[in-house]
């Protein structure tokens, strides 16, 4: 695992958990001391420390349902997607000055059909 990687899974950490996370690097940096061993055995305690398996609880009526799980798997994504390149995002200013009247709102409505409400298409 890299630095990168560790760094990235942790951002996916509650607050609570980063709190308890960087309490427990402190107490076991302290406890090191810098030797060599001490060193060594304070970061194999950091990873098993940090090594959670999550669940949901047993009386979570929400851990079953699939649908719930797809959708926070998909917040998930979206929230590890990475922020766009400034030449991706639109520029501001853009539309100062341009005037929309109702037929213009009108014509930027979007009229699903059964089929894709029913998500078939």
């Amino acid at each position: 695992m890299t630095l990168n990687d560790l760094l990235a899974q942790i951002e996916t950490l509650s607050d609570a958990d980063k709190r308890t996370l960087i309490e427990k690097t402190r107490q076991l940096l302290a406890a090191g001391n810098g030797s060599g061993s001490a060193k060594r055995v304070a970061e194999t305690a950091l990873a098993d420390a940090y090594v959670v398996e999550r669940s949901a609880p047993a009386d979570d009526p929400a851990a079953d349902d699939p649908y719930l799980a797809a959708l926070r798997a998909k917040i998930q994504a979206d929230f590890a997607r990475p922020a766009p390149t400034p030449d991706k995002m639109l520029k501001r200013g853009l539309l100062r000055g341009m005037v929309f009247d109702e037929e213009d709102f009108r014509l930027a409505e979007w009229r699903p059909t059964e089929e894709q409400l029913r998500g078939e298409a």
